[in-house]
C-alpha cells in the first residue's frame, strides 16, 4: 500500500485469483489517494476488512447447495 515494489503475480504471492484483484485495486486506490496527498493508512483496514468479506461471501455463494437438494 506504501507504492513500493510490486510483488509480481497473485500465485507467487501465495493468493487466490480474487485475493490478488483485489491487492491490486487496493493498491490502484491507495495510489490515487496518494497522488492527492492524503495517506492511504487511514482508510487501508477498513477497505481490506471489506475486501475479504466480499471474497468470503462471493465464495460461499457459490459453494453453497440449492435449498432442497442433497
Amino acid at each position: 500500500m506504501d507504492g513500493g515494489k510490486d510483488l509480481g503475480d497473485y500465485q507467487e504471492m501465495g493468493l487466490f485469483n480474487a485475493q490478488g484483484s483485489a491487492l491490486r485495486e487496493l493498491q490502484r486506490q491507495a495510489a490515487a489517494l496518494r497522488a492527492q496527498g492524503l495517506s492511504p493508512s487511514r482508510w487501508a483496514a477498513t477497505e481490506v476488512q471489506r475486501a475479504c468479506a466480499e471474497i468470503v461471501a462471493a465464495k460461499a455463494a457459490a459453494t453453497s447447495k440449492p435449498p432442497g437438494r442433497p
